[in-house]
């Protein structure tokens, strides 16, 4: 969890894949545990108390820790300001030592980025190369400066920017867990809580295909992040940007509401999706993604509702496979294509009687992204 007021709550959405799973959800330094059993497409929210969310520029000790007996699927929400805000939480064997922030843009002096790194069962030193200007406890850092700072197992730091702190650089020891995000968003909507939890540079992948959010009535902005030189191409509709990036490089490029982004770059980078809101009354609010790279795509999902909410499976998927995809036992039947690819996408509505949708195709993977709106407020 980002840095948090005494409004809101916090919980862990857990999603069972097998039968008569078992998970604990417990906090570090705490007395706090609590255990469930989750079945074969069910998900269970645990709440967590407020307490326990990250304040100021400082250390914590507190980090939730989930464990199963099975593989399961991890959602943190957080709802602040009338504007909950997800991630996915990673497994630990996904996180690695090396990361590259990039936090949103703001027109808002309220507004300000942040950063929070926290460490599994090992001591840990954490280097962070500096890109804009920080804080932490007591001292300002800027770009060039390199801010080092030692964890004990189970511990973590939160960081908070003075201005955008896209670029900077999170290199430690052993893997850390990595979360940015930006307190009380302000550039269309009214006071946003976003954030998102970043994947490591060895995850990271060369070929992204980003589908429009259809009820978006401005441009959204996709970040493009380089960790050495690269050639970005980009693409939406029929126009075709190449782009020369450098380490530390971060690209914002628009992603209109009617048309799907084609990216591929020559050297691995990472692709995250800033859904901006909408300037106008009753507007979406904003929301940070991760957006898959098509080595990362997959044969199956879970996918659940929120309640009041219109609910979207968001698909990429080849062009000549997606009669084969299946959403709870029905063959999906609208596509449009990616200019310039071999794939299509489309916007499926979830049907609001059936709580967990599996969607699936026997053999062929593709992309599914998890959106919603309620027209005032808005998820992915």
């Amino acid at each position: 969890m980002m840095d948090c007021e005494n409004s809101g709550h916090f919980e862990v959405q857990i999603t069972g894949y097998f039968a008569f799973t078992l998970v604990s959800v417990s906090v570090s330094n705490h007395t706090f545990e609590k255990k469930i059993m989750v079945n074969r497409g069910e998900m269970m929210p645990v709440k967590l108390p407020k307490l326990w969310g990250m304040k100021g520029s400082t250390k914590f000790s507190h980090i939730v820790l989930v464990e199963s007996n099975k593989n399961i699927s991890v959602v943190s929400v957080s709802n602040k300001h009338e504007s909950p805000e997800t991630t996915v939480v990673y497994p630990v064997s996904s996180l690695g030592k090396e990361y590259y922030i990039v936090t949103p843009p703001t027109k808002s002096l309220a507004s300000y980025p942040e950063i929070s790194v926290m460490t599994y069962q090992m001591d840990n030193l954490v280097a962070v190369h500096v890109k804009g200007k920080l804080y932490y406890l007591t001292g300002n850092y800027s770009t060039g400066n390199k801010l080092e700072i030692r964890l004990d197992p189970f511990q973590g730091f939160q960081l908070q920017g003075i201005e955008d702190l896209s670029g900077t650089k999170i290199v430690s020891d052993n893997p850390v867990a990595v979360l940015v995000g930006q307190v009380c968003l302000c550039n269309n909507t009214k006071c946003n809580n976003v954030f998102e939890q970043l994947l490591p540079k060895c995850s990271w992948g060369t070929t992204y295909i980003i589908p429009p959010l259809p009820w978006q009535v401005v441009e959204n902005t996709v970040s493009v992040t380089a960790s050495q030189n690269t050639i970005v191409l980009y693409q939406q509709r029929e126009q075709q940007k190449n782009i020369t990036l450098t380490e530390g490089s971060v690209l914002q490029l628009p992603v209109n509401s009617s048309s799907p982004v084609y990216i591929s770059a020559t050297v691995s980078v990472q692709v995250v999706l800033y859904s901006v809101g909408a300037a106008i009354p009753n507007s979406s609010h904003a929301f940070l993604m991760n957006v898959p790279d098509v080595a990362r795509h997959c044969l199956m999902y879970s996918i659940s509702n929120w309640e009041g909410f219109e609910n979207y499976a968001l698909m990429v998927a080849s062009a000549s496979e997606t009669d084969a995809i299946i959403l709870d036992n029905q063959r999906l039947r609208e596509w449009d294509p990616v200019p310039g690819t071999k794939y299509s996408w489309g916007l499926h509505n979830l049907s609001s009687d059936i709580t967990s949708h599996a969607v699936e195709h026997p053999s062929s993977p593709f992309v599914l992204l998890s959106v919603g709106t309620t027209g005032t407020v808005s998820y992915g």
